[in-house]
């Protein structure tokens, strides 16, 4: 399937071979790149493969020793960060939509859909709002949206909505062009939306955690 998305055109990154979480005690810096080298000797076959790291649940590590030893790492290794910048919590609503099949009706299920593009629609706008107070600006966005039954069910009115509410799709390459991409905030733990951590490290007032909920 993924190497059917290189074909299709479009990039294909690296989110590591066992989807470890950096934050976790028992998981060192050292063991999580050899999950990422790991994963990347399969990947480098696949069509479309950049050397760009999406890390497992947008963590990338609870202190700076762990933090500073996987971007060296990344560094020396021609390695990318792919953060995102607008996150919504998109793999706990297909967890709960996948828990609704076959026990609710047709009906229902088309209400939790409408609920949950409205849902992206909120979180959309307040990252991008988060945006205007952290850059001055409305970056180009990268949404974070999981390969899963509630996505495939509702992508086409995931699309329409956006677009009806002024949003343009581009694609990824384009927006990680932005310099807001290559940003590494001086910040530990290093977890969640690109955005939401620089507006921590600027201290901007009224955030919570986790911002998409």
């Amino acid at each position: 399937m993924v190497a059917e998305w290189g074909k299709a055109g479009h990039m294909v990154g690296n989110h590591t071979l066992s989807h470890f979480n950096l934050s976790a005690s028992n998981v060192q810096w050292r063991t999580f790149v050899r999950d990422v080298e790991e994963a990347g000797y399969t990947l480098s076959e696949v069509p479309g493969y950049v050397r760009m790291l999406r890390f497992p649940y947008l963590d990338e590590g609870d202190t700076m020793s762990k933090i500073s030893g996987v971007r060296r790492w990344m560094k020396s290794n021609g390695y990318r960060n792919a953060p995102v910048s607008i996150e919504a919590s998109d793999w706990y609503y297909g967890m709960l939509y996948d828990e609704h099949q076959g026990v609710s009706n047709a009906k229902t299920l088309e209400q939790f859909r409408k609920y949950y593009v409205a849902h992206l629609l909120a979180r959309a706008g307040y990252y991008d709002g988060l945006a205007r107070r952290v850059l001055k600006k409305n970056p180009p966005h990268v949404l974070v949206l999981h390969t899963n039954r509630l996505n495939a069910d509702t992508l086409p009115a995931i699309v329409a909505a956006f677009r009806s509410k002024g949003w343009r799709i581009i694609p990824a390459s384009k927006a990680f062009a932005d310099p807001l991409y290559a940003q590494q905030p001086n910040l530990a733990p290093a977890r969640g939306s690109i955005i939401w951590q620089l507006a921590v490290v600027k201290k901007i007032p009224g955030l919570r955690y986790p911002a998409e909920r």
